[in-house]
């Protein structure tokens, strides 16, 4: 049960990472 908590955990950083940096780039383009 740890071990998938932690691995639910990850995927949640990972996804808000990626959806970070999707939203600096669309920003960043907007913006040139």
């Amino acid at each position: 049960a740890k071990k998938g908590a932690v691995d639910n955990t990850y995927q949640a950083v990972v996804w808000e990472k990626l959806w970070l940096n999707l939203r600096n780039l669309t920003s960043f383009n907007l913006v040139k």
